[in-house]
């Protein structure tokens, strides 16, 4: 899906910068952050499920988790990358924040909204069967 070229898109992108950085002797860090939340994010197509959850309109969560990364913490370490020298030359890092489950996250949104978490869990294989359809 778009998701899987999206991610090989960015990696390719990131080879090309630190092939550069090789030739060129540029002083490169790459920053690979992890899912970035922060103002305007409703509006993001990737964000509905959370938006509906806020209103209440939305039943269901599913197993699993994800990081999330507040933008001012994405911003922080850029810019102690770019301007106070952090980082070692040619390396990666990882910014991560909080690891949350997926019904932890959709129940913040919804506690933030005023409304009722969702109470439906959908298991893996039900998942996998609507997926394939």
């Amino acid at each position: 899906g778009s998701t899987v070229g999206y991610l090989r898109t960015k990696r390719a992108a990131e080879r090309l910068v630190l092939e550069d950085a090789d030739n060129t002797g540029r002083q490169t860090v790459v920053l690979c952050p992890t899912q970035i939340y922060g103002y305007g994010d409703a509006v993001r197509p990737s964000r509905k499920t959370q938006v509906k959850a806020a209103k209440g309109k939305w039943p269901f969560y599913t197993m699993g988790g994800t990081n999330v990364l507040s933008i001012d913490q994405c911003v922080s370490a850029i810019i102690a990358v770019a301007f106070q020298g952090r980082g070692k030359a040619k390396e990666r890092y990882i910014l991560a924040g909080e690891n949350v489950t997926v019904q932890a996250l959709l129940e913040m949104y919804s506690k933030a909204g005023g409304n009722q978490p969702p109470s439906w869990k959908i298991p893996n294989w039900l998942l996998w069967v609507i997926c394939l359809l």
